[in-house]
């Protein structure tokens, strides 16, 4: 009879990897910017508008891989099975996807109202992504209270962002949504990471 023994991942390599691939998606993020920009009249809208898309790749980039794992944002003493990971990991991909075409989309309008496309597309994969963090932060073993107290300000602050960044420019909504990346960041530092080992996939 054949026996049936459980598969184990070297949890080290697929971090690694996956975490490599976060960054190939934010540096579409940045080829959009930069090509963008590099067509456009330099005014004080355009470079705000820059600067807040640097700033929230950034951010992103801060909170999915020193602070995150494999990519995942993750709030959250314990590590991630693979399987949970892997499943974690392509949503975020799919977040940071349609948040790099966001920039670019705006800053070919850097004056006046921000376009709904741009809106739509930077504001929802904002939400996407702070919802994987707070499912991984569930799987971690974060409290739910140290959950809340980052989730909600910052999902709050990016759906009234989302009602009423039609009414100002992009520059200040990519700015605003800086501000919601860096406070989960700020919550997420100083919380002590457990060993990886081996996880049954």
């Amino acid at each position: 009879m054949p026996v049936v023994e459980a598969a184990y991942a070297d949890a080290p390599h697929p971090v690694e990897r996956l975490g490599l691939f976060v960054i190939i998606v934010l540096g579409e993020g940045v080829i959009q910017i930069t090509s963008v920009a590099g067509e456009a009249v330099w005014r004080a809208a355009l470079v705000r508008a820059a600067a807040g898309g640097f700033a929230l790749l950034i951010g992103w980039w801060s909170m999915s891989l020193p602070h995150g794992y494999g990519g995942v944002p993750k709030d959250g003493p314990g590590v991630l099975p693979v399987r949970v990971m892997t499943a974690l990991h392509a949503a975020t991909t799919c977040a940071l996807a349609v948040l790099g075409a966001g920039p670019g989309l705006g800053l070919a309008h850097p004056y006046g109202h921000t376009p709904e496309g741009a809106r739509r597309l930077l504001c929802g994969s904002l939400v996407g992504y702070f919802g994987v963090g707070v499912l991984a932060a569930a799987v971690a073993g974060a409290s739910w209270r140290r959950t809340l107290r980052w989730a909600l300000p910052c999902l709050g602050l990016t759906l009234l962002l989302a009602g009423w960044s039609g009414h100002f420019g992009v520059g200040w909504l990519s700015w605003g949504l800086t501000a919601a990346v860096a406070w989960q960041l700020l919550c997420a530092s100083g919380v002590p990471a457990r060993p990886a080992r081996r996880r049954g996939v």
